[in-house]
């Protein structure tokens, strides 16, 4: 599934040879024999590079060239050397089906089904009769669903795994809508319990902010996506007035659940995420999900709020 690479201008020559070489030595061998064969990928890479350092102008922003050099590294293991060319090609000419389709399969790897669907979906906008993808991507929507990820308070959600999550039921249902597919797929929240707020209050802790800059990236990298976010608080009650946030007040854990979705939602839209892109709801203590560890109740959750309204 290689792209042949069009040659330059004369004045090219030594950069021209260097690209052929390594075409040649790429289109030589099977996708098998070349993942067990370190030694000609290397010869590949070298004469790829080669091409784009001496003729940085011609061949650094050369979406065929930068596919087979991903290509290239997909096969050597290096796969966010390999996700990053893809991307990067993409940037260059999003009617490319073959990046789409890379990226797929590099996402599917990683167990990230929902985005490797969407990948596979996309290769199939642009080129219909690619077959493989049509297989992969039925596999994916009749054996995957969609399933809740928990961000525990130490760690830290990528933002990519954090829209396979998101996102995955408006995927999984377009593909069940192409492929007349008919099953019940889950609408999955991600819980974080490293958004963290003073006790009794609705200020985010700085500790909190890493994770929030992710949410802000899958939202940056997702334009269309809208965010459900939804506030919950334990189950000890407020049996006073508590200043939330600065001369915000609450009286119940509902009010307080309320107003930790808020902060989530202004933490976004300080960072030029529009607010219409948010809907924000507190539960109180009306969705507890332990009884015994009361530190698991107090969490803030997101969903894809389209999917959710059609719930």
């Amino acid at each position: 599934m290689l792209i042949p690479i069009s040659h330059a201008s004369a004045s090219q020559t030594i950069c021209d040879t260097h690209v052929k070489k390594g075409l040649r030595l790429q289109t030589q061998y099977s996708a098998q024999e070349l993942s067990n064969n370190s030694r000609v990928l290397k010869k590949i890479e070298s004469h790829y590079q080669a091409a784009i350092k001496q003729c940085p102008d011609v061949y650094a922003n050369h979406a065929q060239l930068m596919t087979n050099l991903g290509i290239v590294y997909q096969h050597m293991g290096k796969m966010a050397d390999a996700q990053g060319l893809f991307k990067k090609v993409l940037t260059l000419d999003p009617n490319m089906s073959l990046p789409y389709f890379q990226l797929a399969q590099l996402y599917a790897q990683q167990k990230l089904f929902a985005l490797a669907l969407e990948y596979y979906l996309k290769t199939l906008e642009i080129d219909p009769q690619n077959i493989e993808a049509q297989t992969a991507a039925k596999e994916i929507t009749l054996r995957q669903n969609c399933k809740t990820i928990g961000v525990q308070k130490n760690d830290i959600l990528s933002s990519e795994k954090m829209y396979n999550t998101v996102a995955c039921a408006r995927i999984f249902k377009r593909a069940q809508k192409r492929f007349h597919l008919t099953r019940s797929i889950y609408v999955t929240p991600v819980n974080f319990w490293n958004i963290l707020f003073d006790t009794s209050s609705a200020q985010l802790k700085p500790a909190s902010f890493p994770q929030l800059k992710k949410m802000v990236r899958m939202m940056d990298d997702h334009p269309s996506l809208k965010l459900k976010i939804n506030g919950h608080a334990d189950e000890k009650p407020v049996n006073r007035k508590l200043e939330v946030l600065p001369e915000k007040y609450c009286w119940s854990n509902q009010c307080l659940s309320e107003y930790r979705a808020w902060s989530v939602k202004q933490y976004l839209t300080r960072h030029d995420i529009s607010g219409n892109r948010m809907k924000i709801e507190g539960f109180g203590n009306s969705q507890t999900i332990n009884k015994t560890n009361q530190s698991l109740n107090r969490r803030v959750e997101i969903y894809d709020l389209d999917v959710s309204e059609q719930q």
